[in-house]
């Protein structure tokens, strides 16, 4: 699963957990306590994410030794190589009003480009 993105079918404040019922009370209490605690921990990595994603800013370029598929798989799909191509119906071209992103590279090395918030 890539970086700020909730899991798949299941909305972000969302998660599946099983229910069992036993005649023990003390089991049926320990599993209450569980899934406390797992929906905590949810509610802690949708936090995360939206921090994340608000750390970042349409149209900030980084530098990585990857390919764009390899970049995207791990910061997910907002974002572009920097080699001039079009990025027409994109936030960033909404914003800026530009059709292409810039043709950048750092001593050989891929740039990427937020053009879009996911």
């Amino acid at each position: 699963m890539g970086r700020g993105r909730p899991g798949v079918g299941i909305e972000a404040n969302q998660i599946q957990i099983p229910q069992v019922t036993t005649n023990n009370n003390d089991l049926n209490q320990v599993q209450q306590n569980i899934n406390k605690v797992f929906r905590n921990l949810n509610n802690q990595v949708v936090s995360l994410q939206r921090f994340e994603s608000q750390n970042t800013i349409l149209g900030e370029i980084k530098i990585a030794n990857l390919t764009q598929a390899q970049f995207q798989g791990l910061a997910g799909d907002g974002w572009l190589l920097c080699n001039g191509q079009k990025c027409v119906d994109t936030d960033y071209s909404k914003l800026t009003k530009l059709t292409v992103v810039p043709n950048f590279t750092v001593s050989g090395i891929n740039t990427f480009i937020r053009v879009n918030y996911e």
